[in-house]
């Protein structure tokens, strides 16, 4: 099919024809190649009318009608044929799905757990859709406890599908996954991404992370977070210097496989900025101090420009990591201790340059505790590295 190079999917005739083909789920693998080639992210609006064209809200609003749905793009089959298309970045048959179950009042959501788990044959499809359905994560987990075979089978890209979609409902399951028991499916899944984060940072520690290498789904972030704290921790602000340049500045590359596989629908390439702002996120001042010195010693631009909502998501950092230490309060104690922590990350940058960080800082903090901070700053200037 030859495309004009000016083809739009959201106002252009191709665009409204692929709309129509997405009825016939024997030609949906054309149409998500066609959309791909017209635009590597298709458009926003033109995804979210696939969306309500393969699966209305409206329709699952009936459990039955929605057990047709779900049949009809043959997505109650078993573990080896479960494939569900990725369309784009996030945008696949079986987080459309999440989002619409999601969205059912909780009777609803049952009724359709109930209806996909009395439907024969039982197929591991069934299953996982309703797992999604429980009212709790123990419920969803005592349900997929009897695919553990079919999970444990099944290739990373599934494994991280699941856990994903398990996360989308039950929100938190990511963030607390370390405190998660490791038995049963959730184990399982549990455990596929905890090895994945090793060898990911293994890869980045060697200098070797391909791009093709599936990425943990709490972000490249969150490993390269993780590894920055031991590192400045430890004063190797070397190496912290070295790793940051290698993990965080070079973007992974896109995968050269078919875009519509699902083995491939979390190799997306993450910008250095977007890595920047979620370490920026981490709550600890040290880090901190130490992204925004990278920021200003940076001349790529490849990171973003430290400017005031970068500097607010540092001074987020700053605040969290002192509310905690003053007892729910930002005290001058707790303060003067994350300033200390601040400098030492951010090292012998020009005082100056850390002036919209703090000073979006003093902007979190109540005013009574703000008078406090700015009366201590005033009368005891310190002497470590606070003092600058």
């Amino acid at each position: 099919m030859n495309l004009p190079a000016t083809t739009k999917l959201q106002s252009g005739s191709v665009g409204a024809w692929l709309l129509v083909a997405a009825d016939h789920p024997q030609l949906l693998p054309w149409v998500v190649q066609t959309a791909n080639r017209i635009s590597a992210n298709p458009e926003f609006i033109w995804m979210q009318r696939v969306e309500e064209r393969m699966f209305p809200a409206a329709g699952f609003l009936d459990p039955k009608a929605a057990v047709r749905v779900l049949e009809k793009y043959q997505l109650l089959v078993q573990a080896d044929q479960f494939s569900p298309l990725v369309f784009a970045p996030g945008r696949h048959q079986a987080e459309m799905v999440v989002r619409r179950i999601r969205a059912l009042p909780p009777e609803t959501r049952a009724a359709l757990a109930v209806e996909l788990q009395k439907r024969q044959p039982a197929t591991f499809g069934a299953d996982f859709f309703a797992s999604l359905c429980q009212k709790d994560l123990e419920g969803a987990c005592a349900v997929l406890n009897g695919r553990s075979a079919d999970i444990e089978r099944v290739d990373g890209g599934r494994k991280q599908m699941l856990l994903l979609s398990l996360n989308s409902v039950f929100p938190g399951l990511l963030k607390d996954k370390f405190e998660m028991p490791r038995e049963g499916a959730l184990g399982l899944l549990l455990k596929h991404e905890d090895e994945l984060e090793l060898k990911y940072l293994e890869a980045l520690r060697a200098r070797t992370a391909p791009g093709s290498m599936l990425q943990p789904l709490r972000g490249v972030s969150s490993v390269t977070g993780r590894e920055l704290r031991r590192l400045l921790d430890a004063g190797d602000r070397a190496t912290a210097e070295s790793f940051f340049e290698m993990a965080v500045m070079s973007g992974s590359s896109a995968s050269h496989a078919e875009p519509h596989r699902m083995a491939v629908f979390v190799l997306n390439p993450v910008p250095a900025s977007i890595r920047v702002q979620t370490l920026l996120r981490d709550g600890r001042a040290r880090m901190a101090g130490f992204v925004w010195q990278r920021l200003h010693a940076d001349t790529t631009g490849q990171p973003g420009v430290p400017g005031p909502s970068v500097a607010s998501l540092a001074a987020d950092g700053l605040h969290d990591s002192c509310w905690m230490p003053g007892g729910g309060q930002t005290r001058p104690g707790a303060a003067r201790s994350m300033v200390a922590e601040f400098a030492s990350g951010f090292k012998d940058a020009q005082p100056v340059a850390a002036a919209p960080v703090l000073g979006s800082f003093m902007n979190l903090v109540p005013e009574p505790s703000r008078k406090e901070i700015l009366a201590w700053a005033l009368a005891d200037p310190g002497s470590g590295p606070e003092a600058r």
